[in-house]
């Protein structure tokens, strides 16, 4: 396996060199980030987390069916799909799947030493931590939308007249690049930081950013909410789940400085990361 993601990660800085033209250096580009993906695909679509993020995203999908099929109604619909989109999407997929699919890769190719072969060649590291940034926003993003809007259409019998589906889904899209940015940035500054990460996600914003108003603009998870309460309707404004959250228009601008700010520091530490061999 570590032959292979050698091989793959040389690969990435291969591009034909004759010609000088746009469509020349556009196809070099082209070629190296489509191998960047391919060894960051191989590093992180393994067994184990497919079947993990499988079972997370079938969660609040089951507790859907559950109510729908236990005669939940329009009525309470609203907070049924409140209570659930809070404590399994947002506290625990989202920030789970961005740790996996930020984080996993990269903290892998510093354990075994397989980022020498990246940081050695010419390929830009900046291409390479957008890539990743990139990589781990979608992905994130797909596992986190099939669960919000499997949710939301299953509990409202094929329609989900309330908004707080909408609402979660345009805040989830926008949580998966923040968390995605700060957890790549913890990949190439740490080297647990798979560990520093999971504590990050059980005890500040599992625990600590809910019960302590005052650490609110320091939780991903408090500005996901948010900028998700802006979109709920007027009735759902007041709920629990928005109780600590920041106005909506501060989550935004921390969410864009943060993903910013992380994504300069990711690329500042590519840049100057050692290109000696993990001991």
């Amino acid at each position: 396996m570590n032959a292979a993601n050698n091989a793959a990660a040389r690969a990435a800085t291969r591009a034909p060199l004759s010609g000088g033209t746009m469509a020349t250096v556009g196809g070099m580009t082209g070629s190296r980030i489509a191998a960047l993906l391919r060894l960051t695909i191989a590093r992180t679509v393994r067994p184990l987390p497919l079947v993990l993020g499988a079972l997370i995203v079938a969660l609040p999908i089951l507790f859907a069916f559950i109510y729908r099929s236990t005669g939940g109604d329009d009525a309470n619909l609203a907070e049924f799909l409140l209570t659930r989109y809070n404590a399994l999407v947002v506290s625990m997929l989202l920030p789970l799947a961005a740790l996996v699919t930020a984080a996993g890769a990269t903290s892998a190719e510093r354990e075994d030493g397989t980022i020498l072969y990246l940081l050695t060649t010419t390929t830009s590291r900046a291409m390479l931590g957008l890539v990743r940034w990139v990589f781990a926003t979608v992905c994130t993003s797909v596992l986190v939308l099939a669960a919000v809007i499997g949710t939301g259409l299953i509990a409202g019998g094929g329609a989900e007249p309330t908004g707080v589906m909408r609402a979660f889904a345009i805040g989830s899209v926008v949580g998966a690049a923040v968390y995605s940015a700060v957890f790549l940035a913890l990949a190439v500054w740490l080297r647990r930081s798979l560990l520093v990460g999971l504590l990050y996600v059980l005890v500040w914003e599992g625990t600590i950013s809910s019960s302590v108003p005052a650490v609110r603009y320091l939780s991903a998870k408090q500005v996901l909410l948010g900028i998700t309460q802006h979109f709920v309707q007027p009735a759902e404004q007041g709920a629990g789940a928005f109780a600590t959250a920041p106005a909506a228009g501060t989550s935004a601008a921390w969410a864009v400085a943060v993903t910013v700010l992380a994504l300069a520091a990711t690329i500042y530490r590519l840049q100057r990361l050692p290109v000696t061999k993990p001991r």
